[in-house]
């Protein structure tokens, strides 16, 4: 499952979601007194895009935060979203302007042999790299 997304609920438990075929499943994180620990999804969306996918994950629709910010002005450079559009929330236009980036630049990028990238508007390792 090298393509994992690890998210926070603020209920304490740690919800890990693979962007594969595999099936998604949660389980709850507790310590060794058996006190479940006070992890908020603010974790997760106080973290910077580039730290998120270092570390496998992903970033799509739904989430919001730093990475999303972060994706948002990497698409902004692009052209693909207008700097008013950057607001922190992965919703559908920002799901879109990432999956036309990714179309475009497989029409780009082929003949030169870069890597071809999936038009699924999810910011994995590959589309992170061409959008840097």
């Amino acid at each position: 499952m090298k393509n994992m997304k690890l998210k926070f609920l603020s209920l304490g438990v740690l919800v890990a979601v693979a962007t594969s075929a595999t099936p998604v499943f949660a389980q709850t994180v507790t310590n060794t007194k058996g006190v479940k620990p006070a992890i908020h999804e603010d974790f997760y969306s106080n973290q910077s895009a580039a730290t998120i996918i270092a570390n496998g994950g992903v970033i799509q629709e739904g989430d919001s935060g730093q990475p999303v910010r972060d994706v948002q002005s990497r698409l902004v450079s692009w052209g693909y979203l207008s700097s008013s559009d950057v607001d922190g929330q992965f919703g559908p236009k920002t799901r879109d302007a990432v999956r036309q980036f990714q179309l475009n630049w497989n029409r780009w990028a082929r003949p030169n042999g870069q890597p071809t990238l999936a038009p699924d508007g999810i910011v994995g390792s590959q589309t992170w790299a061409c959008l840097s």
